[in-house]
This record gives structure tokens, C-alpha cells and sequence, in this order.
């Protein structure tokens, strides 16, 4: 697994909470986060996977879409 580079976009961002109201909330707002550890977990992904982890994009860039 170490160097493979999968083609899985990551970041902690994605699960969002708000005072724990996201407990009562139809809506799983941290499922990317259980994705992620259960990946872990089964050993699909490990501590040395390259993940593509996005930053923010400019207005710059985002205009030339």
C-alpha cells in the first residue's frame, strides 16, 4: 500500500458539526469521516496512502471554470 495513490478526495472539512445538533439531524453530516476510518479500519487505505487533499481554490481559478 505504500506509494499506491488512490483516486480518493479527503479532507476533515467535509464532515461538518454544529453543537452536536448534527446527532438528531436526518442528515449524516459526518459520514465522510466514518467512510474514511472504515477504509482505515479494513485496511483499503493505511497511514502511507497518498490521498489528494484539496485546498481552497481562488476566485481566480474558480472564474475559469
Amino acid at each position: 500500500m505504500k506509494g499506491i495513490k488512490y483516486p480518493i478526495v479527503y479532507h476533515k472539512g467535509y464532515n461538518m458539526t454544529l453543537f452536536g445538533i448534527e446527532k438528531i439531524h436526518p442528515f449524516d453530516s459526518t459520514k465522510y469521516d466514518k467512510i474514511f476510518k472504515l477504509l482505515i479500519e479494513k485496511k483499503v487505505l493505511s497511514a502511507e496512502t497518498i490521498l489528494h487533499k484539496p485546498t481552497h481554490i481562488s476566485r481566480a481559478l474558480l472564474s475559469r471554470v
